[in-house]
């Protein structure tokens, strides 16, 4: 990443942190991207790292002192490769609302995926990849939100996701099984609107 800039906010001052240890002025309701790009340090940051929880460029930068994740972190490539996942549904779902996709785990430096209703070929994946390369041109937000598990079955059982309805009915919730951070972005962001940014995972 490029040198430090000034660091400074201009008018509406509110605080001071530190940015991958560099002193920057934040105004009222600025992001940690709006530090970043204050500092020149925005290039390939993906999230930031605040007091060990990992947060989106979009939040607040008032949560105080953070590091840029890039690429180069693990985290942040947990970070990169859980948007990719987003952004292919996202495309498989707007070409192709009939199949159903589902990313089984990880491979190597890839990832599994399963598709029903839908024949492969070569002219689909071409087509896929064009979407996502559309979707992370457009730069859009993840939009997280919370629901019941009730509403998430009715959500699932009117897409015909039989497998994801026996999951939320079956198992016990979540939150007994994982971190409620992780539980809510699990259930949560994928039956909200799908509207991803190639950056952020939330």
């Amino acid at each position: 990443m490029s040198g430090s800039g000034s660091g400074r906010a201009g008018k509406g001052f509110a605080m001071r942190i530190r940015l991958n240890d560099i002193p920057v002025e934040i105004a009222e309701n600025e992001s940690y991207f709006d530090a970043a790009v204050r500092l020149n340090q925005a290039e390939g940051a993906l999230a930031v790292m605040v007091k060990g929880e990992t947060l989106s460029l979009n939040a607040p930068a008032s949560h105080g002192d953070a590091v840029l994740l890039t690429y180069r972190d693990e985290e942040g490539r947990r970070v990169y490769e859980r948007s990719l996942r987003f952004v292919m549904l996202l495309a498989f779902e707007t070409l192709y609302p009939q199949a159903r996709v589902r990313c089984e785990n990880s491979l190597g430096n890839g990832v599994y995926v399963t598709v029903r209703g839908l024949k492969l070929t070569a002219d689909v994946l071409s087509a896929v990849e064009a979407k996502m390369r559309e979707i992370t041109q457009a730069n859009l937000p993840f939009t997280l939100v919370p629901t019941s598990r009730s509403a998430a079955i009715r959500y699932f059982a009117g897409r015909g996701d039989d497998d994801k309805v026996k999951l939320l009915k079956y198992r016990l919730p979540l939150w007994h099984c994982i971190p409620r951070s992780f539980c809510w972005r699990e259930v949560s962001t994928m039956i909200c609107s799908l509207s991803c940014s190639f950056w952020e995972l939330w």
